[in-house]
């Protein structure tokens, strides 16, 4: 969602990786709230921070990678695989 405004006609972007420590438990019915904010921008590579807290304390955090591709190219090469197999 926040890449959405800066993506062009037919982009999507696909997430390569991602890293993450647990910090806490949350207790079901807590309100959890998460916080992105791009770190690195590389061509069609983002890199995001990412941090979840609870309504009591952090309870994870860590990093995201992004890779922004055309949404035909992508899903040719998804059905030349499938066709593949």
């Amino acid at each position: 969602e926040a890449l959405r405004p800066y993506l062009e006609e037919g982009e999507r972007t696909l997430g390569t990786m991602i890293n993450v420590s647990h910090q806490a438990a949350t207790p079901p019915g807590m309100t959890v709230t998460a916080h992105v904010k791009c770190l690195e921008v590389d061509g069609k590579r983002t890199l995001w921070e990412i941090e979840a807290r609870d309504e009591m304390e952090l309870i994870g955090k860590g990093t995201h990678e992004r890779f922004t591709v055309n949404n035909d190219k992508f899903a040719a090469r998804v059905a030349a695989k499938r066709n593949k197999a």
